[in-house]
């Protein structure tokens, strides 16, 4: 029902989830990912602490917590957070992960390296860590050290796709092209079902160049994600209703689409669109990313054919918002008088 957007029966689920066990913690994290994917963010910190005070003795919840202010990027709150799950799972090697997320996240580098190199020695036989610390070792463009252990995680998992696609990022960062390939292909025929292989085999092939290629692995992709074109009946209503609101009182409602994507879609939840303004960003992206390339725009491609932005990106998108405002409301100002 959440994944439906039917936020009243979601949230009657949960209640008689609590209402039933309680002493159980997993009703009230789920509840708090709930009020998070929401932006509640008060109430989600209410059920964090209901879930924490459910069992103390238990580490799940407070590793759960610990993530939430690590996303929050109140890296002080997440570490005392994730040190108590860490005691409590008598150093669970998932606990010293997360702990070192944090503390790469909060630029406390060595602690990072420090937490990480724990994680590897509280569980050698798990390929979970052999992974994370090969990111931090990446990021820090020290490619050897991160080869070998995105190799090692591979070793101990051999269906780690995520790590096929690290060991191809590594590659190509030393240059190693052919290989560099031949990881993501392997990531692929690992996971053939997940979009991000196809994704970031299409961000390898733009990245040597080959946009031809890149551009036939992105048709796939955007033609088997789930279409944002496809709005639900919920979204279609709130936004009429949004339109109402606003007409109401003599607003008229701007509707951005995505970028790189018709606006056609758009206009149709609409019955009539005298009181509606459309921003298309579809051209505009597509000149910008012509004139320069992807990565100038979007960290990723979670949407196949777009991703979440760059601050380059979201410049345009802003800018390309303004300019449709100003060219309706103020026309003078954009005719040179």
């Amino acid at each position: 029902h959440q994944e439906k957007n039917d936020y009243a029966m979601a949230e009657r689920l949960f209640n008689k989830a609590i209402n039933v066990k309680p002493e159980e913690y997993d009703a009230y994290i789920e509840f708090a990912l709930y009020y998070v994917e929401r932006e509640d963010y008060a109430k989600a910190e209410e059920f964090f602490d209901k879930a924490v005070h459910a069992d103390p003795k238990e580490h799940v919840p407070y590793l759960e917590y610990g993530r939430y202010w690590m996303e929050r990027q109140e890296f002080s709150k997440s570490e005392e957070m994730l040190k108590k799950a860490l005691d409590l799972s008598d150093n669970d090697y998932k606990a010293f992960i997360e702990l070192g997320q944090c503390y790469n996240n909060w630029e406390r580098f060595d602690e990072a390296r420090e937490m990480f190199e724990k994680a590897v020695e509280s569980n050698p036989r798990a390929y979970e860590p052999y992974l994370e610390f090969g990111r931090y070792y990446y990021q820090r463009r020290i490619y050897p050290e991160a080869e070998a252990l995105f190799k090692k995680s591979l070793e101990l998992n051999p269906e780690n796709e995520s790590a096929y696609m690290e060991l191809g990022w590594c590659y190509a960062g030393q240059g190693r092209s052919s290989l560099a390939e031949k990881m993501f292909q392997k990531a692929v025929e690992t996971a053939p079902g997940t979009d991000i292989v196809y994704t970031e085999l299409a961000r390898f092939y733009e990245s040597e160049g080959r946009e031809k290629e890149a551009q036939a692995i992105i048709n796939k992709v955007v033609g088997k994600i789930r279409s944002t074109d496809e709005f639900s009946e919920m979204t279609r209503r709130n936004y009429r209703k949004l339109a109402d609101i606003v007409s109401m009182r003599g607003i008229k409602l701007v509707c951005v689409q995505y970028p790189r994507r018709r606006l056609e879609p758009l206009r149709k939840i609409f019955k009539s669109t005298d009181r509606v303004k459309f921003v298309d960003n579809r051209m505009i992206f597509r000149e910008a990313i012509r004139k320069s390339s992807y990565e100038d725009y979007f960290v990723d491609r979670f949407a196949g054919d777009f991703g979440h932005f760059t601050s380059k990106g979201a410049d345009l998108l802003a800018g390309n918002v303004a300019d449709c405002i100003i060219k309706e409301y103020f026309p003078d100002k954009t005719s040179g008088k």
